[in-house]
């Protein structure tokens, strides 16, 4: 698992997308580009 929070390209506000995390700057959310892992 990524820990996002210290990624200076990435973050999480209220505001944007319901708090989910993004790319900095933007409202592309880090999920489009880094999709979870499929469950086993």
């Amino acid at each position: 698992m990524t820990n996002w929070e210290t990624c200076p390209a990435i973050e999480r506000d209220p505001g944007k997308l319901s708090g989910r995390w993004v790319f900095r700057g933007t409202r592309v959310p880090v999920r489009r580009l880094y999709p979870s892992p499929p469950r086993a």
